[in-house]
Protein backbone atom coordinates (compact mmCIF):
# COMPACT_ATOMS: atom_id res chain seq x y z
CA UNK A 1 0.00 0.00 0.00
CA UNK A 2 1.70 3.57 -0.96
CA UNK A 3 2.25 5.85 1.55
CA UNK A 4 0.90 8.97 -0.53
CA UNK A 5 -2.40 9.86 0.05
CA UNK A 6 -4.77 10.30 -3.21
CA UNK A 7 -6.19 13.66 -4.41
CA UNK A 8 -9.52 14.47 -4.49
CA UNK A 9 -9.04 14.47 -8.39
CA UNK A 10 -7.84 10.71 -8.21
CA UNK A 11 -10.67 9.80 -5.32
CA UNK A 12 -13.31 11.25 -8.16
CA UNK A 13 -12.09 9.54 -10.99
CA UNK A 14 -11.66 5.84 -9.29
CA UNK A 15 -15.53 6.77 -7.69
CA UNK A 16 -16.73 7.67 -11.71
CA UNK A 17 -14.52 5.40 -13.31
CA UNK A 18 -17.31 2.03 -14.15
CA UNK A 19 -16.20 -1.12 -16.35
CA UNK A 20 -17.10 -0.88 -19.90
CA UNK A 21 -17.31 2.68 -19.90
CA UNK A 22 -16.76 4.52 -23.33
CA UNK A 23 -13.11 5.92 -24.76
CA UNK A 24 -15.12 9.11 -24.36
CA UNK A 25 -16.36 8.68 -21.08
CA UNK A 26 -13.21 7.58 -20.16
CA UNK A 27 -11.66 10.73 -21.13
CA UNK A 28 -14.16 12.75 -19.38
CA UNK A 29 -13.81 11.08 -16.36
CA UNK A 30 -10.15 11.91 -16.36
CA UNK A 31 -10.73 14.76 -17.45
CA UNK A 32 -12.64 15.31 -14.66
CA UNK A 33 -10.32 14.55 -11.97
CA UNK A 34 -7.51 16.64 -13.41
CA UNK A 35 -10.25 19.79 -12.95
CA UNK A 36 -10.89 19.17 -9.30
CA UNK A 37 -7.33 18.98 -8.64
CA UNK A 38 -6.61 22.42 -10.10
CA UNK A 39 -9.79 23.83 -8.43
CA UNK A 40 -8.35 22.33 -5.27
CA UNK A 41 -5.31 24.06 -5.99
CA UNK A 42 -6.97 27.20 -6.81
CA UNK A 43 -8.55 27.04 -3.44
CA UNK A 44 -5.39 26.67 -1.69
CA UNK A 45 -3.74 30.07 -3.74
CA UNK A 46 -7.20 31.95 -2.45
CA UNK A 47 -6.90 30.88 0.91
CA UNK A 48 -3.23 31.94 0.96
CA UNK A 49 -1.41 28.66 0.95
CA UNK A 50 2.18 29.35 -0.02
CA UNK A 51 3.48 26.12 -0.78
CA UNK A 52 0.54 26.22 -3.49
CA UNK A 53 2.51 28.85 -5.31
CA UNK A 54 4.89 27.80 -7.85
CA UNK A 55 8.58 29.25 -7.25
CA UNK A 56 11.57 28.65 -9.47
CA UNK A 57 15.15 28.75 -7.64
CA UNK A 58 18.01 30.26 -9.97
CA UNK A 59 21.19 29.71 -8.02
CA UNK A 60 20.21 31.47 -4.62
CA UNK A 61 17.42 33.37 -5.99
CA UNK A 62 13.92 32.32 -5.73
CA UNK A 63 11.23 33.59 -8.12
CA UNK A 64 7.91 33.43 -7.66
CA UNK A 65 5.06 32.58 -10.07
CA UNK A 66 1.65 33.10 -9.81
CA UNK A 67 -1.66 33.45 -11.75
CA UNK A 68 -3.09 37.04 -12.39
CA UNK A 69 -6.91 35.91 -10.67
CA UNK A 70 -7.41 32.59 -8.83
CA UNK A 71 -10.81 33.37 -7.82
CA UNK A 72 -11.99 33.92 -11.45
CA UNK A 73 -10.46 30.95 -12.88
CA UNK A 74 -11.49 28.66 -10.23
CA UNK A 75 -15.38 29.92 -10.92
CA UNK A 76 -14.51 29.21 -14.26
CA UNK A 77 -12.94 25.77 -13.45
CA UNK A 78 -15.68 25.24 -11.42
CA UNK A 79 -18.31 25.93 -14.81
CA UNK A 80 -16.15 23.71 -16.71
CA UNK A 81 -16.10 21.04 -14.07
CA UNK A 82 -19.91 20.95 -13.61
CA UNK A 83 -20.30 20.58 -17.37
CA UNK A 84 -17.89 17.85 -17.37
CA UNK A 85 -19.25 16.01 -15.00
CA UNK A 86 -23.41 16.39 -17.03
CA UNK A 87 -21.53 15.73 -19.89
CA UNK A 88 -20.16 11.92 -18.03
CA UNK A 89 -23.67 11.69 -17.10
CA UNK A 90 -24.95 12.28 -20.49
CA UNK A 91 -23.11 9.89 -22.17
CA UNK A 92 -23.88 7.12 -20.18
CA UNK A 93 -27.35 7.36 -20.35
CA UNK A 94 -27.46 7.98 -23.92
CA UNK A 95 -28.80 11.16 -24.55
CA UNK A 96 -27.97 13.62 -27.09
CA UNK A 97 -26.79 17.03 -26.25
CA UNK A 98 -28.53 19.83 -25.88
CA UNK A 99 -29.05 20.77 -30.14
CA UNK A 100 -28.31 17.98 -31.29
CA UNK A 101 -31.17 17.13 -32.86
CA UNK A 102 -30.85 20.41 -35.09
CA UNK A 103 -29.31 18.21 -37.95
CA UNK A 104 -30.11 20.34 -41.38
CA UNK A 105 -29.00 17.03 -43.35
CA UNK A 106 -31.35 15.08 -41.38
CA UNK A 107 -34.34 14.32 -43.78
CA UNK A 108 -36.38 12.54 -40.87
Amino acid sequence: MSDVAKTNGQVLAEALTQKGDTAIVTQLVERAGRFRDMIDRLDRLIQGDESAWMNIRIRDEVLEVNIANPVKEAKNLTTEFRQLLAEINRQRSGLSAPGDDDDVLDDD
